[in-house]
């Protein structure tokens, strides 16, 4: 007799429920990035630790996740702000901008250029 052969597909139900956490999250913050915590995560400002508190608020009322599924997005982030930055990137200005003060006065070849206009993308 044939046995039968349970196969788990990402985003198909199964019991990742961090990877629908972090789904969820990324919608609700992009929803937000008007907020001045996104705002300057997005732009690359420095943040203050009542930043930290108000992203924390906002992960946790924002109804998409509780303190368990925040303190693992801590954990395996490195931090807060590096979670929200991951789920809502940098700005493209910023990046060109950061991108630019790294590469000036450096002498760099085409293929040096189009990776770095790569990164940017």
């Amino acid at each position: 007799m044939d046995e039968e052969l349970i196969v788990g597909l990402p985003g198909f139900g199964g019991t990742n429920n961090f990877a629908r956490f972090r789904a969820k999250m990324r919608a609700f913050l992009l929803d937000h990035k008007d907020n001045i915590v996104i705002y300057k995560l997005r732009t690359n400002k420095q943040l203050t630790p009542s930043d930290l508190d108000e992203s924390e608020r906002i992960l946790i009322e924002g109804g998409t996740g509780g303190a368990d599924e925040t303190t693992k997005a801590k954990e395996e982030s490195k931090g807060l702000g590096l979670f929200v930055r991951s789920l809502v990137g940098l700005d493209r200005e910023v990046v060109k901008d950061e991108l630019g003060k790294f590469i000036s006065g450096k002498t760099l070849n085409a293929n040096q250029i189009e990776f770095i206009n790569m990164i940017a993308d």
